[in-house]
């Protein structure tokens, strides 16, 4: 049974996390001529990812292991002036067939 969940991630000054939830979400999609033509294998799109989570003072007590997954949404970054001393953050919706944590 496959189950989806938001997971929210810190942006860095690159925002190279967020373009490579991007790209994935590219790949599932072969696209000629800037149109997308079709779907590709579900085993060339789907992975395994693991996401640390940092506690208040950045340390990782714990991990979780995603089995089988693709980024299905990437809504868009909210920015705004209210917020000046918090990071920016950006979330994706994931799709899994499993979600394990592991201390």
């Amino acid at each position: 049974v496959s189950q989806s969940r938001y997971s929210q991630f810190i942006v860095e000054g690159s925002w190279a996390s967020r373009k490579y939830f991007e790209d994935w979400q590219n790949s599932i999609f072969q696209t000629t001529n800037q149109q997308r033509s079709k779907v590709n294998y579900l085993e060339d799109y789907t992975g395994q990812i693991f996401i640390l989570p940092l506690d208040n003072q950045k340390g990782i007590n714990t991990y979780y292991r995603l089995d089988d997954c693709v980024p299905i949404e990437i809504p868009p970054t909210k920015m705004d002036a209210t917020s000046l001393n918090t990071p920016l953050k950006f979330q994706v919706n994931i799709l899994s067939s499993g979600y394990y944590t592991i201390t």
